[in-house]
């Protein structure tokens, strides 16, 4: 049985100024699986990167992205979140000196 497809958040360039977190809500539909894809798409690495889910019933609070910060220019990074359902995440980014974070996603479940 495959999962139900919840949507597509298109990549979207999102300009980090320098030392200045910029939060990004990306809508799941309720989707229990989502891939969040975070590419940098600057010059400058970015130097900070959390997410918050939203569940269905309350707020939720920032959680560190894995490893691999800082994400330098031209490298990805992909945030799984698995089993639970959430109606938005939340991703926070920042660069010490200012970048460009190309944030995508998908949500199932």
């Amino acid at each position: 049985m495959s999962a139900k497809f919840r949507g597509r958040y298109p990549e979207t360039p999102t300009v980090l100024a320098p030392a200045t977190p910029v939060d990004v809500t990306i809508p799941t539909g309720g989707g229990t699986h989502t891939s969040i894809v975070v590419h940098n798409g600057g010059v400058n690495p970015i130097t900070a990167l959390s997410y918050a889910i939203q569940p269905l019933a309350r707020a939720g609070s920032f959680t560190a992205a894995p490893s691999g910060l800082p994400l330098a220019a031209g490298a990805s990074l992909t945030i799984s979140i698995i089993d639970q359902p959430c109606t938005a995440v939340v991703v926070r980014a920042e660069s010490t000196l200012g970048s460009t974070a190309n944030i995508s996603a998908v949500s199932q479940g």
